[in-house]
């Protein structure tokens, strides 16, 4: 008997120290990588392709979803040891404007991804210890809104040939999870006609804030064509003088005009109409002069 309760007496002394230590380990994990390990666990358990659910709400991009967080070695993407990242707030801002792209916000988590967000700002105003499973929960949902919504924007929400077989549409293709990552990041590889002082604008998803800024779908082939009256400057060249890093002026051969247009509405061949925010409030006072009596000759 004094042998069983001594063999009892040492093994729970041996449970409570390896409990104690995985507390230990526990409380000296930082919060991201608390949040990093149960990532990677959740994805690895998942199966291949991972079958990944938050609530009801299942994870649509099974395939780029698990690249783009190998890629990160799971590090969380949508918060750090402070707690949710102010980007979080941008991805459904434009998620919200999605009707203006003729896709459904309601497709993309919006409202799980809302009532969540909305629980760890609360628990971050009140100093409530963040849950590392509910940061987990928001990151699949917004790693995977964002990877469907560009999925959408790039080569529409329907596959044509679903409706026609016959039917061609030169469908845009893209690696989302670099793309992803690089805007979370400082849009380091992003190319633009015209600089802003407000360079912490750049970081934003929705580019309205960084008026005058144009992206460009080909810089390399830009800068090719507008210097091709130059025998200096090949294709050759200008990849060699982007690969220092330095930065040059470069007077072109000729000048070039460059027009632009700021259009609220326009209507495409086939009558479609589309609209857009007036978000330099043009529209206004040119419908005031629009209405006014036509002035006397």
């Amino acid at each position: 008997m004094k042998k069983l309760l001594k063999f009892l007496f040492i093994t729970i002394l041996i449970l409570g120290v390896i409990q104690f230590i995985f507390n230990q380990n526990c409380h000296s994990k930082s919060l991201s990588e608390q949040v990093g390990e149960v990532l990677r666990n959740r994805i690895e358990a998942a199966g291949t392709p991972p079958n990944l659910k938050v609530g009801d709400e299942f994870i649509h991009a099974s395939i780029m979803l698990p690249i783009f967080y190998e890629r990160r070695i799971y590090e969380p993407a949508w918060s750090n040891n402070k707690g949710l990242l102010s980007v979080a707030d941008e991805l459904v801002k434009a998620i919200q404007q999605a009707d203006r792209e003729g896709l459904r916000s309601i497709d993309y988590h919006l409202s799980k991804i809302e009532a969540l967000i909305n629980d760890v700002r609360n628990n971050q105003n009140k100093h409530i210890k963040l849950n590392p499973r509910v940061l987990v929960d928001l990151d699949l949902l917004l790693t995977d809104a964002f990877l469907i919504y560009g999925s959408h924007l790039l080569a529409g929400r329907i596959n044509p040939l679903t409706i026609d077989a016959e039917w061609f549409a030169n469908r845009r293709e893209a690696d989302l999870a670099q793309v992803l990552q690089n805007a979370l990041e400082q849009n380091q590889l992003n190319v633009y006609l015209h600089d802003t002082p407000s360079l912490e604008l750049f970081k934003k998803i929705v580019r309205d804030f960084s008026s005058g800024c144009i992206r460009i779908e080909k810089p390399i082939d830009l800068a090719e064509y507008v210097l091709r009256g130059g025998p200096k400057w090949t294709r050759k060249d200008i990849l060699a003088a982007l690969a220092k890093g330095v930065e040059q002026t470069i007077r072109l051969p000729e000048p070039i005009p460059v027009h632009l247009l700021y259009w609220t509405a326009w209507a495409t061949e086939n009558g479609t109409i589309h609209f857009r925010n007036d978000i330099y409030d043009r529209d206004k006072p040119l419908l005031e002069a629009l209405r006014e009596e036509p002035p006397g000759l």
